[in-house]
Protein backbone atom coordinates (compact mmCIF):
# COMPACT_ATOMS: atom_id res chain seq x y z
CA UNK A 1 0.00 0.00 0.00
CA UNK A 2 2.69 2.67 0.76
CA UNK A 3 4.96 1.37 -1.99
CA UNK A 4 1.44 2.19 -4.22
CA UNK A 5 0.65 5.10 -2.78
CA UNK A 6 4.69 6.35 -2.95
CA UNK A 7 4.02 6.02 -6.71
CA UNK A 8 0.68 7.80 -7.23
CA UNK A 9 2.70 10.76 -6.13
CA UNK A 10 5.24 10.31 -8.19
CA UNK A 11 3.42 10.08 -11.23
CA UNK A 12 1.11 13.87 -9.90
CA UNK A 13 4.38 15.13 -9.37
CA UNK A 14 5.35 14.03 -12.63
CA UNK A 15 2.05 15.65 -14.15
CA UNK A 16 2.31 18.43 -12.61
CA UNK A 17 6.16 19.57 -13.66
CA UNK A 18 5.81 18.05 -16.41
CA UNK A 19 6.07 21.25 -18.38
CA UNK A 20 9.48 22.58 -16.47
CA UNK A 21 11.74 20.49 -18.04
CA UNK A 22 14.55 22.10 -17.28
CA UNK A 23 13.25 24.66 -15.25
CA UNK A 24 13.36 23.12 -12.30
CA UNK A 25 15.60 20.78 -10.08
CA UNK A 26 14.85 17.59 -8.35
CA UNK A 27 15.51 16.27 -4.63
CA UNK A 28 14.84 12.58 -4.21
CA UNK A 29 15.43 10.19 -1.96
CA UNK A 30 14.72 7.66 1.00
CA UNK A 31 15.27 8.53 4.55
CA UNK A 32 14.89 4.70 6.22
CA UNK A 33 13.41 5.88 9.52
CA UNK A 34 11.19 8.75 8.20
CA UNK A 35 8.13 6.85 7.79
CA UNK A 36 5.16 9.01 6.19
CA UNK A 37 5.43 12.08 7.54
CA UNK A 38 5.73 15.61 5.98
CA UNK A 39 9.42 17.17 5.31
CA UNK A 40 10.34 20.67 5.09
CA UNK A 41 12.57 22.16 2.09
CA UNK A 42 13.49 25.88 2.59
CA UNK A 43 15.54 27.73 -0.54
CA UNK A 44 16.28 31.56 -1.43
CA UNK A 45 15.18 31.84 -5.25
CA UNK A 46 15.14 35.22 -6.88
CA UNK A 47 15.22 37.19 -3.79
CA UNK A 48 12.19 35.18 -2.66
CA UNK A 49 12.36 32.40 0.64
CA UNK A 50 10.27 29.64 -0.89
CA UNK A 51 9.03 26.42 1.82
CA UNK A 52 7.62 23.37 0.82
CA UNK A 53 6.40 21.15 2.72
CA UNK A 54 6.74 17.84 0.68
CA UNK A 55 4.77 14.18 1.88
CA UNK A 56 7.15 11.46 3.08
CA UNK A 57 6.02 7.94 2.31
CA UNK A 58 7.11 4.79 3.97
CA UNK A 59 10.78 7.01 3.30
CA UNK A 60 10.68 7.84 -0.16
CA UNK A 61 10.33 11.24 -1.10
CA UNK A 62 10.56 13.43 -4.19
CA UNK A 63 10.71 17.45 -4.36
CA UNK A 64 10.94 19.72 -7.53
CA UNK A 65 11.58 23.60 -6.69
CA UNK A 66 12.86 26.69 -9.28
CA UNK A 67 16.39 28.69 -9.44
CA UNK A 68 18.18 29.29 -12.66
CA UNK A 69 21.21 29.84 -9.77
CA UNK A 70 22.65 28.00 -7.51
CA UNK A 71 20.72 27.58 -4.64
CA UNK A 72 21.10 26.50 -0.98
CA UNK A 73 17.81 23.90 -0.05
CA UNK A 74 17.98 23.04 3.89
CA UNK A 75 15.54 20.48 4.85
CA UNK A 76 14.02 19.19 7.75
CA UNK A 77 11.81 16.54 9.79
CA UNK A 78 8.32 17.38 10.51
CA UNK A 79 9.46 18.14 13.90
CA UNK A 80 12.13 20.60 12.23
CA UNK A 81 14.51 19.03 12.65
CA UNK A 82 17.77 19.84 10.52
CA UNK A 83 18.21 16.77 8.72
CA UNK A 84 20.74 18.33 5.63
CA UNK A 85 21.72 20.52 3.08
CA UNK A 86 21.80 20.68 -0.97
CA UNK A 87 23.23 22.70 -3.65
CA UNK A 88 21.15 22.98 -6.57
CA UNK A 89 20.11 24.62 -9.52
CA UNK A 90 17.43 24.22 -12.28
CA UNK A 91 18.05 20.98 -14.63
CA UNK A 92 20.25 19.21 -11.84
CA UNK A 93 18.51 16.24 -9.42
CA UNK A 94 20.09 15.29 -5.86
CA UNK A 95 19.36 11.80 -4.52
CA UNK A 96 19.31 11.46 -0.52
CA UNK A 97 19.85 8.38 1.66
CA UNK A 98 20.09 7.71 5.22
CA UNK A 99 18.33 8.19 8.12
CA UNK A 100 17.13 11.23 10.44
CA UNK A 101 18.42 9.91 13.35
CA UNK A 102 22.13 10.06 11.89
CA UNK A 103 21.33 12.96 10.05
CA UNK A 104 25.44 14.20 9.49
CA UNK A 105 25.86 10.93 7.78
CA UNK A 106 23.18 11.03 4.98
CA UNK A 107 24.40 10.63 1.48
CA UNK A 108 23.78 12.75 -1.26
CA UNK A 109 24.89 12.30 -4.81
CA UNK A 110 24.42 15.31 -7.38
CA UNK A 111 26.76 18.08 -8.74
CA UNK A 112 30.43 17.78 -7.61
CA UNK A 113 30.35 20.65 -5.67
CA UNK A 114 27.41 18.86 -3.39
CA UNK A 115 29.21 15.89 -3.75
CA UNK A 116 31.91 17.49 -2.10
CA UNK A 117 29.98 19.55 0.28
CA UNK A 118 28.44 16.58 2.13
CA UNK A 119 31.32 14.11 1.75
CA UNK A 120 32.91 16.87 4.25
CA UNK A 121 30.08 16.35 6.66
CA UNK A 122 30.16 12.97 6.40
CA UNK A 123 33.66 12.58 7.20
CA UNK A 124 33.19 14.98 10.32
CA UNK A 125 29.72 13.37 11.52
CA UNK A 126 30.75 13.61 14.60
CA UNK A 127 32.15 16.20 15.09
CA UNK A 128 28.82 18.26 13.88
CA UNK A 129 26.96 15.86 16.27
CA UNK A 130 28.38 17.14 19.24
CA UNK A 131 26.76 19.85 20.92
CA UNK A 132 30.00 21.57 20.99
CA UNK A 133 30.86 22.31 17.72
CA UNK A 134 34.28 23.43 18.10
CA UNK A 135 36.08 20.54 15.84
CA UNK A 136 33.70 20.83 13.78
CA UNK A 137 34.58 24.38 13.22
CA UNK A 138 38.68 24.17 13.68
CA UNK A 139 37.76 21.47 10.96
CA UNK A 140 35.75 23.88 8.53
CA UNK A 141 38.59 26.71 9.37
CA UNK A 142 41.20 24.47 8.06
CA UNK A 143 39.23 23.62 4.98
CA UNK A 144 38.66 27.16 4.01
CA UNK A 145 42.28 28.47 4.81
CA UNK A 146 43.92 25.40 2.45
CA UNK A 147 41.16 25.81 -0.36
CA UNK A 148 40.38 30.09 -0.94
CA UNK A 149 39.36 29.01 -4.57
CA UNK A 150 37.00 26.17 -3.58
CA UNK A 151 33.29 27.22 -3.88
CA UNK A 152 33.00 24.97 -0.84
CA UNK A 153 34.53 26.73 1.19
CA UNK A 154 31.41 29.04 1.15
CA UNK A 155 29.31 26.84 1.47
CA UNK A 156 30.78 25.53 4.64
CA UNK A 157 30.78 29.32 5.70
CA UNK A 158 27.45 30.46 5.39
CA UNK A 159 25.67 26.70 6.48
CA UNK A 160 27.99 24.74 8.75
CA UNK A 161 30.37 27.58 10.76
CA UNK A 162 29.61 28.40 14.08
CA UNK A 163 32.36 30.19 15.44
CA UNK A 164 33.67 33.58 15.72
CA UNK A 165 36.11 34.09 13.28
CA UNK A 166 34.09 34.51 10.54
CA UNK A 167 34.73 37.62 9.07
CA UNK A 168 38.31 36.85 9.41
CA UNK A 169 37.63 33.74 7.24
CA UNK A 170 35.25 35.19 4.79
CA UNK A 171 38.11 37.65 4.06
CA UNK A 172 40.33 34.75 2.80
CA UNK A 173 38.25 33.10 0.22
CA UNK A 174 38.81 34.20 -4.00
CA UNK A 175 36.26 36.46 -5.09
CA UNK A 176 35.87 33.57 -7.69
CA UNK A 177 34.74 31.72 -5.15
CA UNK A 178 31.60 33.70 -3.79
CA UNK A 179 29.72 33.84 -6.99
CA UNK A 180 26.93 36.09 -7.11
CA UNK A 181 23.61 34.07 -6.45
CA UNK A 182 25.16 32.85 -3.02
CA UNK A 183 26.49 36.68 -2.07
CA UNK A 184 23.01 37.26 -0.08
CA UNK A 185 23.49 33.76 2.05
CA UNK A 186 27.25 35.10 2.26
CA UNK A 187 26.57 38.28 2.88
CA UNK A 188 24.04 37.47 5.28
CA UNK A 189 26.01 35.03 7.33
CA UNK A 190 28.56 37.94 8.11
CA UNK A 191 26.73 40.26 8.78
CA UNK A 192 24.66 38.07 11.42
CA UNK A 193 28.67 37.14 12.98
CA UNK A 194 29.33 41.02 13.72
CA UNK A 195 25.41 42.09 14.34
CA UNK A 196 26.17 42.08 17.77
CA UNK A 197 24.92 45.71 17.64
CA UNK A 198 21.52 44.59 17.37
CA UNK A 199 20.49 45.16 21.18
CA UNK A 200 18.70 42.67 22.80
CA UNK A 201 15.62 44.19 24.04
CA UNK A 202 13.15 43.41 26.53
CA UNK A 203 9.99 41.20 25.01
CA UNK A 204 7.33 39.20 26.18
CA UNK A 205 6.66 35.57 25.62
CA UNK A 206 4.36 33.06 27.36
CA UNK A 207 6.25 31.61 29.89
CA UNK A 208 5.21 27.50 31.72
CA UNK A 209 2.91 28.40 33.82
CA UNK A 210 1.07 30.46 30.62
CA UNK A 211 1.64 33.44 32.04
CA UNK A 212 2.84 36.47 29.61
CA UNK A 213 5.85 37.48 30.74
CA UNK A 214 8.77 39.88 30.23
CA UNK A 215 12.19 38.29 29.39
CA UNK A 216 14.45 40.79 30.61
CA UNK A 217 18.15 41.18 31.05
CA UNK A 218 19.00 42.06 34.66
CA UNK A 219 22.40 40.33 35.64
CA UNK A 220 25.64 41.00 34.33
CA UNK A 221 25.47 37.82 32.17
CA UNK A 222 22.20 36.68 30.50
CA UNK A 223 22.21 33.44 28.71
CA UNK A 224 19.34 33.19 26.04
CA UNK A 225 18.89 29.26 24.97
CA UNK A 226 16.53 28.75 22.06
CA UNK A 227 15.29 25.02 20.84
CA UNK A 228 12.61 23.68 19.15
CA UNK A 229 12.74 19.61 19.25
CA UNK A 230 12.20 17.85 22.57
CA UNK A 231 13.50 14.53 20.98
CA UNK A 232 16.79 15.97 20.01
CA UNK A 233 19.57 14.10 22.22
CA UNK A 234 22.05 17.18 22.31
CA UNK A 235 19.87 18.93 24.24
CA UNK A 236 20.88 17.42 27.18
CA UNK A 237 24.26 17.76 26.51
CA UNK A 238 23.44 21.15 26.54
CA UNK A 239 21.20 22.12 29.19
CA UNK A 240 24.26 20.20 31.66
CA UNK A 241 27.03 22.60 30.48
CA UNK A 242 24.97 25.43 30.97
CA UNK A 243 23.60 24.52 34.19
CA UNK A 244 27.09 23.54 35.50
CA UNK A 245 28.33 27.09 34.76
CA UNK A 246 25.31 28.99 35.89
CA UNK A 247 25.33 27.36 38.95
CA UNK A 248 28.84 27.91 39.66
CA UNK A 249 27.84 31.94 39.01
CA UNK A 250 24.62 31.73 40.08
CA UNK A 251 24.96 35.60 40.98
CA UNK A 252 26.24 37.14 37.53
CA UNK A 253 23.64 34.74 35.14
CA UNK A 254 20.37 34.47 34.39
CA UNK A 255 19.15 32.15 32.01
CA UNK A 256 16.29 32.10 29.69
CA UNK A 257 15.24 28.60 28.16
CA UNK A 258 12.71 29.42 25.15
CA UNK A 259 11.16 26.56 22.70
CA UNK A 260 10.55 27.75 19.24
CA UNK A 261 7.73 24.66 19.22
CA UNK A 262 3.73 24.49 19.61
CA UNK A 263 4.30 20.67 20.85
CA UNK A 264 3.04 21.87 24.87
CA UNK A 265 3.29 18.15 25.90
CA UNK A 266 6.89 17.13 24.78
CA UNK A 267 7.94 21.06 26.41
CA UNK A 268 6.49 20.56 29.43
CA UNK A 269 7.52 16.80 29.61
CA UNK A 270 11.01 17.77 28.26
CA UNK A 271 11.17 20.74 31.56
CA UNK A 272 10.32 17.93 33.59
CA UNK A 273 13.14 16.05 32.92
CA UNK A 274 15.54 18.70 32.91
CA UNK A 275 14.72 19.63 36.51
CA UNK A 276 16.53 23.05 35.86
CA UNK A 277 15.22 25.95 38.03
CA UNK A 278 15.67 28.92 35.38
CA UNK A 279 12.73 30.50 33.32
CA UNK A 280 11.06 28.73 30.62
CA UNK A 281 9.63 30.37 27.54
CA UNK A 282 7.85 29.84 24.34
CA UNK A 283 7.56 31.35 21.33
CA UNK A 284 5.01 29.06 18.92
CA UNK A 285 5.87 31.08 15.76
CA UNK A 286 9.40 29.77 16.35
CA UNK A 287 12.21 31.86 14.73
CA UNK A 288 9.19 33.99 12.84
CA UNK A 289 8.20 35.25 16.10
CA UNK A 290 8.19 38.83 15.80
CA UNK A 291 10.03 39.04 19.44
CA UNK A 292 12.51 36.15 18.00
CA UNK A 293 12.92 37.46 14.19
CA UNK A 294 15.00 40.49 15.06
CA UNK A 295 17.70 38.35 17.33
CA UNK A 296 18.52 36.31 13.87
CA UNK A 297 18.26 32.56 15.42
CA UNK A 298 19.49 30.56 13.50
CA UNK A 299 17.97 27.24 14.81
CA UNK A 300 17.75 24.74 17.63
CA UNK A 301 20.67 24.83 20.29
CA UNK A 302 21.02 28.36 19.79
CA UNK A 303 22.72 30.56 21.87
CA UNK A 304 22.85 34.34 22.60
CA UNK A 305 24.81 35.92 25.76
CA UNK A 306 24.07 39.50 26.61
CA UNK A 307 24.97 41.78 29.57
CA UNK A 308 22.40 43.92 31.47
CA UNK A 309 22.77 46.54 28.26
CA UNK A 310 21.54 43.84 25.93
CA UNK A 311 25.17 44.29 24.27
CA UNK A 312 25.73 41.13 22.77
CA UNK A 313 28.44 39.35 23.62
CA UNK A 314 28.01 36.04 21.56
CA UNK A 315 25.92 34.37 19.49
CA UNK A 316 25.98 30.70 17.70
CA UNK A 317 25.70 26.87 18.60
CA UNK A 318 28.69 26.08 21.19
CA UNK A 319 27.78 26.11 24.83
CA UNK A 320 32.06 25.94 25.50
CA UNK A 321 32.43 29.44 23.24
CA UNK A 322 29.22 31.03 25.17
CA UNK A 323 30.73 30.29 28.28
CA UNK A 324 33.95 30.76 27.30
CA UNK A 325 33.08 34.41 26.66
CA UNK A 326 31.73 34.90 30.19
CA UNK A 327 34.50 33.57 31.89
CA UNK A 328 37.05 35.55 29.48
CA UNK A 329 35.15 39.15 28.88
CA UNK A 330 37.18 41.53 26.77
CA UNK A 331 37.95 44.59 28.40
Amino acid sequence: MKKFLYMAFIAISALVFSSCGSDSFTIEGELSDAGTQNLRFVYLAEGKVNSHWIPSVGGQFTMQGNSKELTVVYIYSSRMKFLTHAVIKNGETITLKGSIADNYNIEADGSDVNNEWNSFIRNNAEDFAKADRTQANSAIASFVKANPGNLVSTLLLTCDYTGTDLATLAAGIDEKAKPEQLISLYENELQSSTEKETKVTPFALRDDRDSLTIVSLKKPYNILYFWYDDKDKQRSEYIEKIKSFAKERKTEITVSDIYLNCDTAGWRTTLKNDSTNWKHYRAFAGTVDKSIERLNVKGSNFIIVADSTGKQLYRGQSAEEAISVIKNPKR
